[in-house]
């Protein structure tokens, strides 16, 4: 009697080994599908900022300088028409 019962038990036991070993699949498969997810995610956002980055530096922006802070003037106080050589 006393046997059947270990094999009762040792069976018990194997059985929860093998649900505990498929749930553990499925997990590190969810598991492997949000890695996967977050990756594109993440490659989603950066693009957003890349994008966001480029029309930022579009716009157009109004500096307000001190006449002293000009270097390049020419004898009449004016900023050359060609700033290629300055």
């Amino acid at each position: 009697l006393k046997r059947l019962e270990q094999e009762d038990v040792y069976s018990e036991f194997q059985k929860s080994i093998e649900l505990l070993k498929k749930e553990n699949d499925k997990l590190i498969l969810k598991e492997k599908q949000l890695d996967a997810a977050l990756l594109e995610t993440d490659r989603d956002i950066e693009a957003f900022q890349n994008e966001k980055q480029r029309k930022l530096n579009e716009l157009h922006v109004v500096v307000v300088l001190h006449l002293s802070q000009l270097r390049f003037l020419n004898e009449k106080a004016q900023l050359p028409a060609d700033l290629s050589e300055c």
